[in-house]
């Protein structure tokens, strides 16, 4: 997906997902995210709300989109603007069957900035691998969720018997050396729970496996499915047996109010049911 010339490349940063079908399903994280987000589509569906949007024949409306453009293999931004991944290809899928063909607007976004843009009708949706957190569901609409994974460690595959059968609490110490990227959920879960590390804040997520292949840093913590992808292109590095989250999810979001929210979910049921999620998924490594 091509962006438009008008519209600049955003600052490069990551929120930086592979479950077995053994794993459990709903943790109690996401049992709570679940709630809240059935609760806002109950209310959503049934309370007419004054600041919802209609669709007119006469005025086609463009679908806006937020994508950070850093996390493959969701979404990744290249340096002439195409954005391939997953998501990417999912949003088009998307836009086609909910009318919205030739009208995507793919817009610059950052993680730290990704739901303000949303909230404050900036955008009408936001993907490229966001995660599901309570938090984003009480401020947005989630459509169906996707790709389950969890959180773990891309580290250099010579030092994978230095952190083999460690508790998530051990690697908590001043001998670790941590890159992480600014602003999304990777960044929260190192700032909770690798107090005492030497963590190295790099803007460019793309960039840090990179960095940990070349012995700049010990650990990157990130989604099983970008550590697996890293991982798989590089001898030089190893993904941790270790899980530092229970099994969590990805989703796209809408804006609150936005005309073209219910077709979106009514396309994206269409290609579940015919298989199109299904074969995309697995085409990016991504189905579980």
């Amino acid at each position: 997906m091509r962006r438009p010339p008008c519209v600049p490349a955003p600052a490069a940063s990551s929120d930086p997902s592979d479950a077995s079908a053994q794993e459990p399903r709903y943790a109690e994280g996401d049992a709570l995210c679940d709630a809240v987000c059935d609760d806002l589509e109950v209310r959503t569906a049934r309370r007419p709300d004054e600041n919802v949007e209609f669709l007119s024949d006469s005025e086609p409306t463009p679908l806006r989109v937020g994508i950070p453009g850093d996390f493959i293999p969701f979404a990744l931004r290249d340096t002439e603007g195409n954005v391939v991944g997953h998501d990417a290809e999912l949003l088009e899928l998307l836009a086609e069957r909910a009318g919205f063909a030739g009208r995507v607007v793919l817009c610059a976004s950052a993680w730290k900035t990704l739901f303000s843009d949303l909230v404050s009708g900036r955008v009408d949706l936001v993907c490229g691998g966001v995660s599901v957190t309570p938090e984003r569901c009480r401020t947005a609409t989630a459509l169906p969720r996707y790709a389950p994974f969890w959180k773990t460690g891309l580290v250099r595959r010579e030092d994978r018997e230095r952190f083999a059968g460690l508790e998530v609490k051990a690697f908590d110490n001043e001998n670790l050396r941590v890159v992480k990227n600014p602003g999304g959920t990777n960044e929260t879960w190192v700032d909770a729970n690798l107090t005492h590390a030497r963590v190295r804040l790099h803007p460019v997520n793309e960039e840090i496996p990179g960095l940990i292949a070349a012995g700049e840093g010990d650990l990157m913590v990130t989604d099983v499915t970008e550590a697996r992808w890293y991982a798989a292109r590089d001898a030089r590095l190893a993904v941790l047996a270790q899980r530092f989250t229970p099994v969590e999810y990805k989703a796209f979001y809408v804006r609150r109010g936005f005309a073209g929210a219910e077709a979106l979910r009514r396309a994206w049921e269409d290609l579940a049911a015919d298989g199109a999620l299904s074969e995309l998924a697995r085409r990016w490594g991504i189905d579980a």
